[in-house]
């Protein structure tokens, strides 16, 4: 069941990180990590994934400046963003718009709605 399709996940606390890229390795996708905003964004132009998960509080560069960086890249502008965050304000909601995010979803989240918005997103069907 696998998709061939790599999401990068971008998410500082290591055990949240490892059970992102366990649960979407089991639903058959490749993985790739990074622990903070700057990483992320060199892997993203380094690597091309399909889609990035993306966390807003990181260290060295915020979801947010990730997110407004890989947007304004040529190379990979429309490469699917989800922001997974704990952060609920509505001007949170807003600034994620603002950046041209793809989905943004609230921890903590149900993995099977999560799946289901990547496949959506990279156009599975299942």
């Amino acid at each position: 069941m696998g998709y061939d399709k790599t999401i990068l996940v971008i998410e500082d606390s290591k055990p949240l990180n490892r059970i992102l890229c366990f649960d979407l390795e089991q639903a058959g996708f490749q993985t790739l990590s990074a622990f903070n905003g700057k990483d992320g964004y060199e892997k993203a132009i380094e690597a091309k994934p399909h889609l990035i998960l993306l966390d807003v509080n990181l260290p060295l560069m915020n979801g947010f400046e990730v997110c407004w960086k890989i947007k304004a890249h040529p190379h990979i502008k429309r490469v699917p963003i989800i922001m997974l965050t704990g952060r609920s304000q509505q001007r949170d909601f807003e600034e994620a718009k603002d950046t041209a995010v793809d989905a943004y979803i609230i921890k903590p989240y149900k993995q099977e709605l999560l799946i289901e918005k990547i496949r959506e997103l990279l156009r599975i069907k299942d």
